[in-house]
């Protein structure tokens, strides 16, 4: 009752489609995947990060987790070094809490981590109204059934508009008012985000959540949620390589490319 996370899928249901499903068998990464590193700091809570990378086909995929009680955070960003060195990967962009930036009268908590990890972290910006729209991020990976495409509305593209937009507000109004005359694409990519079936921790916390009695649009908090809240934050960073505000997909679609190519012709020179 009020679970908050319905459409999450561990396994398929009998009499849902194949795409029904969010915990998948773990495979080989390939490299040129942009990866995200996230992270909810915590010492009497739990610390918990997660790696993630994107497909050049959009979908996101949640490989790998670790979780910390009662740590410093030499041990825990040492670890995650650790990780990457014996890996021999470097995530393109590192989300830390936004809490790490406050002040505790000495080093800040995102200094330290960065001096322990070798990686430059950027807030998970806890702003206000953030909780929910993660939240609603959250929904929006998870989804495997499709939307009713929408249709252009059938009125007629307008160039003096158009004009107007581009000089008074740029190139990405201008993108915006025309995408009003676009049909929606189909959706072939559902569900946008699957876990390995190596992390546990976050494929049990999922289906913990209810809604709060108070906050109706927001999850209870519970001993042990620091996950979710860590992956609002993932969320919020994979949407903007999606968007193509952080740059890196574009390239890893066109190694996709030239690797899918050379898997047909066997061609090494070109």
């Amino acid at each position: 009752k009020g679970s908050v996370f319905t459409t999450f899928r561990p396994i398929k249901f009998h009499g849902e489609p194949d795409n029904a499903l969010h915990v998948v068998k773990s495979f080989q990464i390939p490299e040129w995947w942009p990866r995200i590193l996230s992270i909810d700091w915590g010492k009497r809570a739990m610390c918990y990060a997660m790696w993630g990378a994107i497909s050049p086909n959009h979908r996101v995929y949640i490989y790998r987790e670790r979780s910390w009680y009662g740590r410093d955070i030499p041990f825990w960003a040492s670890e995650i070094r650790q990780i990457h060195d014996e890996n021999n990967e470097l995530p393109v962009h590192t989300v830390l809490c936004g809490s790490a930036w406050q002040s505790r009268g000495g080093e800040l908590i995102a200094d330290d981590f960065q001096k322990y990890s070798d990686l430059v972290p950027t807030s998970s910006e806890n702003t206000p109204g953030s909780r929910v729209a993660g939240l609603q991020l959250i929904h929006d990976f998870l989804r495997w059934e499709k939307k009713t495409s929408l249709r252009s509305k059938g009125e007629f593209y307008n160039m003096s508009v158009a004009q107007e937009i581009y000089r008074n507000y740029g190139p990405n109004a201008l993108e915006n008012y025309k995408k009003q005359f676009y049909d929606e694409p189909e959706e072939d990519n559902l569900p946008v985000m699957q876990i390995f079936d190596n992390c546990k921790v976050l494929i049990d916390t999922i289906p913990m959540a209810i809604y709060d009695e108070k906050k109706i649009e927001d999850i209870a908090e519970f001993e042990g949620d620091d996950p979710i809240d860590d992956l609002r934050y993932f969320c919020k960073a994979a949407k903007k390589f999606l968007d193509g505000e952080i740059s890196g997909l574009d390239l890893a679609a066109k190694k996709q490319e030239v690797i899918n190519d050379l898997h047909v012709n066997g061609d090494m020179t070109s």
